[in-house]
C-alpha cells in the first residue's frame, strides 16, 4: 500500500471535507479507501468523470489531489481509455 494517497484521504477528512472520492483500479487500494471513508472509484469498471459527475449531482468536486508521484500513464483498458 503507497502511503500519499492514504495520507491525502486522511488529511482532507481531518479538514471536514465532506465527501472523499478515490479513484484506482487496484482492488486493495480500493478496499482501503472505502475503510476510510471515500467513495471508491475503479476506472478500469466506470469511467471516472462521468461517476464523479453523477456523483456529485452534475456539478463535480472542490478540490482534487492527485497522489500517484509519478508521471502517470493513461489506462491501456476500461473506460477512463475513451477520453
Amino acid at each position: 500500500m503507497r502511503a500519499g494517497r492514504t495520507i491525502c484521504q486522511i488529511s482532507a477528512m481531518l479538514k471536514d471535507a465532506g465527501r472523499v472520492l478515490a479513484a484506482d483500479a487496484t482492488p486493495s487500494r480500493l478496499g482501503v479507501a472505502r475503510r476510510l471513508g471515500a467513495e471508491a472509484i475503479d476506472y478500469n469498471q466506470e469511467e471516472p468523470v462521468a461517476t464523479i459527475m453523477e456523483l456529485t449531482g452534475g456539478i463535480g468536486v472542490d478540490r482534487a489531489i492527485d497522489a500517484v508521484g509519478v508521471d502517470a500513464n493513461m489506462p491501456t483498458s476500461g473506460p477512463a481509455t475513451r477520453q
